[in-house]
C-alpha cells in the first residue's frame, strides 16, 4: 500500500512540476530563438506594481511560446507578484478560486 502525502506535500510538487514544465517550455522557446516578451528590455514590467503596466505586460504575454504552461504555473502556484501567463494577478486569483472550487465540487460528486 503506498502512503499518501499531506495536502501540503502534495500541493508543493503540483506546483514543482508546472514550474518544471514552464522552465522546460521556457528554455525550448530560447532555444529555437522565440522572443519570450517576459524577458526582454520590457522585463521589469511584468512585475511593476502599477496595475495598468500590469495588464499592458499581460496582453503582451499573447504570442508568447511559453503562455500556457506559465499561466497553469500562475494559477497552480498562485503566484501574484506579478503578470504570468497574460494573465494579471487579479485574474490569476479568480482563475484559481474558479479551479479550487471546480475540485471541491468534483470531490463532493465523487464521495
Amino acid at each position: 500500500m503506498t502512503a499518501r502525502k499531506p495536502p501540503e506535500q502534495a500541493l508543493a510538487n503540483q506546483h514543482g512540476t508546472a514550474r518544471q514544465v514552464l522552465e522546460q517550455a521556457l528554455a525550448a522557446a530560447e532555444l529555437s530563438g522565440r522572443p519570450i516578451p517576459c524577458r526582454g528590455a520590457e522585463a521589469p514590467a511584468w512585475t511593476d506594481p502599477d496595475t495598468e503596466t500590469l495588464e499592458v505586460a499581460a496582453l503582451l504575454c499573447e504570442n508568447c511560446p511559453a503562455l500556457q504552461e506559465c499561466r497553469s504555473y500562475a494559477v497552480q502556484a498562485g503566484e501574484d507578484g506579478g503578470a504570468y501567463g497574460g494573465l494579471t494577478p487579479a485574474q490569476i486569483r479568480r482563475a484559481r478560486r474558479r479551479a479550487q472550487e471546480q475540485k471541491t465540487r468534483r470531490a463532493d460528486r465523487a464521495a
